[in-house]
């Protein structure tokens, strides 16, 4: 059996980008992870302690992105760097941070960096 835990669409603001009024405006994205985690023992013995709070995992996040950065492939990597240090028994995921509405002339929902491992 595969076990998933799953943060949709988290809303975070964050201070990341090439450009300086990026950095000094700031910008909202947008984070969906979705890790790989053993939770038989959580499914039979409704307990926290034996899974992830995905509450933490999203402190997790917003601790991460807070730190200045240029690039959101920076930001992500260092979100699952974070993630997967804290939780060793985490046996695979992806993450994937869309910047929303970047500032470029072309029209579109968002820019993201997808990381799967």
């Amino acid at each position: 059996m595969n076990t998933y835990i799953e943060i949709d669409k988290l809303k975070l603001f964050a201070r990341i980008g090439v450009a300086e009024h990026e950095r000094v405006v700031g910008n909202l994205f947008e984070l969906s992870i979705k890790i790989a985690y053993p939770l038989l023992d959580a499914m039979t013995n409704d307990s926290l302690d034996s899974t992830i709070n995905y509450a933490f995992l999203c402190e997790i996040a917003r601790n991460e992105i807070n730190k200045p950065c240029l690039l959101i492939e920076n930001a992500a990597y260092r979100i699952k760097q974070s993630i997967t240090q804290q939780f060793p028994e985490i046996t695979g995921g992806s993450l994937k941070l869309t910047k929303i509405t970047p500032p470029i002339s072309e029209q579109l929902s968002g820019a993201s960096v997808i990381i799967e491992w």
